[in-house]
């Protein structure tokens, strides 16, 4: 019964985007930030993600301020 409860609970964090997510907040908390429950490959992926995810946001804040001007 027990394991049969733990199994479900972590059921829920098998879908990728789901576990992308979480590891991209986990960088983000600076208690986290050191992710040392992920492979260095995984790690790298979440901060190169990260990195694409901040440039996007910048270039889409450049072209609003340039249409404000």
């Amino acid at each position: 019964m027990i394991v049969d409860r733990i199994i479900v609970s972590l059921s829920r964090y098998t879908d990728p985007v789901v576990m992308t997510f979480l590891h991209e907040s986990s960088c983000l908390d600076p208690r986290f930030k050191a992710m040392p429950y992920l492979l260095d490959e995984e790690t790298e992926r979440v901060y190169q993600s990260l990195i694409k995810k901040a440039e996007k946001i910048n270039q889409m804040s450049e072209a609003v301020t340039k249409v404000k001007i």
